[in-house]
């Protein structure tokens, strides 16, 4: 995510019906099937990877134990959020930093070695901060840009002889662009692509990369991209606002209305249409509500039917870090002390593991 709740304006979000069994793996877009560089069959392109959210601060460090501990529940992918001061230095010049390169590698590694896929994007840098400070100038300011393009740059060079275990999602939640965002990051896909022809490379999309920011996304044309929306509609339900259980009746666009699983087909529905219209795949790459609302276990389980009958892989926000939507936490307001096992665990390891209840 990282946490800031201006981005949640009640923007329409939108996707397509399901069952509440998980499906067959459904046939996919042409596009998967074209081979690419190195790997005939992308990873993320042609498989359902599930798992969850990271991000580090000074403060905050994850560890072996942590990555066997997701592997242990049945994940098999990890996105690592780079934020504004890591790997890119706050002070002018805003120098790439070795020594934060080196921990992204550090963390890669330790991917790999649990069986892991990473998905790394970029959340703030200067020029675009939403979370400490405001700073949206990357889209009117030629030399912020130019940090992002090096960025990609410096990652490409690093890991292009790396194996089919990683993916550059291009950045986080962009918004406020005025337009500007998809010819950034057809950019950013050509730059990528003249140093590393085989990663795949994952593109959200405007306003804040949810389904509303699809009408106006045009796709790369790289046929080796996945296109990634974040799902946490309504910000009345999903973040605490809003008093009582799910299924109910939360704020959206100034009136109130019911949330089931019925309206989340309705409301996510056009990326369905996206994918077919486009022939491309998608992957959610954030989704989550806060661990304190009446009825969550139904809402994961109906977020995850969802997404598995349209054949999108997904990953929850977050894992130990943010702890309003930290499901090893007690189910109350209270952090507490996380829990070993509860019945939310055990749901979300078997959603991990097989993208069904137990």
């Amino acid at each position: 995510m990282p946490v800031d709740r201006r981005r949640f304006l009640g923007l329409p979000l939108l996707l397509a019906a399901g069952a509440c069994r998980a499906p067959r793996e459904p046939a996919q877009p042409r596009a998967a099937r074209v081979a690419t560089g190195r790997f005939a069959r992308p990873r993320l392109l042609v498989e359902r990877l599930r798992g969850i959210n990271i991000s580090e601060r000074r403060d905050r460090r994850y560890h072996e134990r942590d990555f066997a501990d997701l592997k242990a529940w049945g994940a098999s992918a990890v996105r690592l959020l780079v934020t504004y001061g890591q790997v890119i230095d706050r002070e002018p010049p805003h120098a790439i930093r070795p020594a934060d390169l080196a921990r992204i590698d550090t963390l890669y590694d330790l991917c790999e070695r649990h069986g892991l896929y990473l998905v790394l994007v970029v959340s703030e840098l200067p020029g675009y901060r939403y979370v400490d400070g405001n700073d949206n100038s990357l889209w009117t300011t030629p030399r912020h840009r130019e940090r992002l393009v090096a960025f990609w740059r410096e990652i490409a060079r690093r890991y292009r002889g790396r194996g089919d275990t990683i993916a550059y999602d291009l950045l986080n939640e962009p918004h406020d662009t005025g337009g500007r965002w998809p010819a950034l990051a057809r950019e950013l896909s050509d730059e990528i692509r003249r140093i590393d022809p085989d990663h795949t490379i994952v593109v959200e999309a405007d306003e804040w990369s949810w389904p509303a920011g699809f009408a106006t996304l045009r796709p790369t044309g790289d046929p080796n991209t996945v296109y990634s929306p974040h799902v946490y509609l309504p910000n009345d339900l999903t973040h605490g606002e809003g008093r009582g259980p799910y299924p109910g009746e939360f704020a959206h666009l100034g009136q109130r209305s019911r949330w089931d699983r019925a309206r989340y087909e309705r409301e996510l529905a056009p990326l369905v249409e996206f994918a077919r219209r486009h022939r491309v795949r998608l992957w959610v790459g954030e989704f989550g509500c806060v661990r304190w609302r009446p009825g969550l276990e139904r809402w994961l389980a109906d977020q995850v039917a969802i997404y598995e009958r349209a054949g999108w892989g997904w990953a929850w926000y977050a894992y130990r870090e943010w702890q309003g939507m930290d499901l090893e936490r007690p189910d109350t307001a209270d952090p507490g002390e996380r829990l070993p096992d509860s019945a939310r665990l055990r749901l979300f390891r078997s959603l991990l593991r097989r993208g069904s209840p137990p």
